[in-house]
């Protein structure tokens, strides 16, 4: 029967480092100075993929990273400032924002063209009393298959 080894009930640290079975890196725990606790998931080239962390104001933030090193996807909230998640582009500038503004109760969303250019903004203003009436969803006519 396999002895039973002891195990820390806590380990303290300023950073950890996860790496694989080839001694690459894979995973990166640290305290930044400036935001708070940082986790890093890198791929098997050693390229940060995923962040979650806390920005500058105490807000949780997840940011998916693309293979070119670009931010594909970012969220965050915030029960002052708001939610939101950032669709982003190939080059790393954003496609679509989607948020809410708890001040003044609104959900808002702006899409974007390749250079940066706000293309569309719209502002809804909800409230949290009101009830939810579900928007039916129209079947789209299947097309006629070519011969």
């Amino acid at each position: 029967m396999p002895k039973k080894r002891d195990v820390p009930k806590v380990v303290e640290a300023q950073a950890f480092v996860l790496s694989d079975a080839k001694g690459k890196c894979r995973a990166r725990l640290f305290a930044d100075d400036d935001y708070g606790p940082v986790l890093l998931l890198l791929d098997s080239k050693e390229r940060v993929r995923l962040t979650i962390q806390l920005d500058v104001g105490g807000r949780p933030v997840i940011q998916l990273i693309g293979s070119n090193q670009q931010p594909a996807l970012g969220i965050g909230a915030d029960e002052s400032n708001g939610t939101g998640f950032t669709i982003y582009q190939p080059d790393g500038k954003p496609a679509l924002v989607v948020g809410t503004r708890p001040l003044d109760n609104t959900v808002n969303a702006s899409v974007f063209d390749k250079s940066g250019k706000v293309v569309w903004r719209s502002s809804v203003v909800f409230d949290r009393d009101a009830p939810v009436t579900p928007v039916p969803v129209q079947k789209r006519k299947a097309k006629p298959e070519r011969s």
